[in-house]
């Protein structure tokens, strides 16, 4: 007898990374002195986005906090929205 697994096919996203960012960035303001971001797909189409800012210490340049973080979906037709915010 044989077994059959039920794999999941892997999903490709429609939007990438970037896209996700410009399409948050129309919604609201960039966070100044950026020194890194993250787009992680969490579940389907939701993801968490966070925003690192610089804390300014001249001896460590790349040294920072993670100034602004969202929680948005993505729908079908590509519009993002917001669903969950933190920031200072």
């Amino acid at each position: 007898m044989t077994s059959i697994e039920n794999k999941p096919e892997a999903k490709k996203d429609k939007v990438n990374d970037g896209a996700i960012l410009e399409l948050l960035y129309k919604q609201v303001d960039r966070v100044p002195d950026t020194i890194k971001t993250a787009v992680v797909n969490v579940y389907a189409n939701r993801y968490r986005i966070n925003i690192w800012q610089s804390v300014g210490n001249p001896f460590i340049p790349k040294l920072g906090k993670i100034a602004a973080s969202y929680f948005v979906s993505i729908d079908e037709k590509g519009k993002l929205k917001i669903l969950g915010k933190m920031d200072e």
